[in-house]
């Protein structure tokens, strides 16, 4: 009798390489690392993720800056946002100073103070805004304290 023939190794069909080390050109598919189409494609795959990273980056960058913009213009300025969009603000004053006058100055809030006499008694000022529509309506509350 003769040698004993076995069976080859099972393999894989020749179109799973194509789909594996992406180079279809070549006759050795289990080490293809040197081939022209296969470095012009890792030179494509490594651009294409850059330009991705990139791409999201940039989105990351304007999503930031959209949300910083609009946190600052909503909460920047607390005397420009009750004015130009109404709610609430406090101004306690220094003790011993009396309130004599209060003026909006495009969005500065100014006002004007003296000291407090000794028989005068701290008040309390509210300064209400009133709107055409009754939309954005704002309060100004000054308080005055002796000491």
């Amino acid at each position: 009798m003769g040698k004993a023939k076995r069976k080859p190794r099972p393999q894989p069909a020749k179109w799973y390489w194509w789909a594996n080390d992406g180079c279809y050109g070549c006759k050795n598919r289990n080490n293809c690392n040197q081939c022209k189409p296969l470095k012009a494609q890792k030179v494509y795959e490594r651009e294409e993720r850059e330009r991705k990273t990139m791409k999201n980056i940039k989105k990351s960058i304007m999503i930031l800056a959209i949300v910083m913009a609009l946190g600052f213009s909503l909460t920047g300025c607390e005397q420009g946002m009750t004015k130009s969009f109404g709610g609430d603000m406090t101004i306690e004053l220094e003790p011993g100073l009396k309130l004599e006058t209060i003026d909006w100055e495009d969005d500065s809030l100014w006002y004007l103070t003296r000291p407090m006499l000794e028989d005068e008694e701290p008040e309390t000022y509210v300064l209400n805004q009133s709107s055409e529509f009754g939309v954005f309506e704002g309060t100004v509350t000054i308080i005055e304290s002796r000491e």
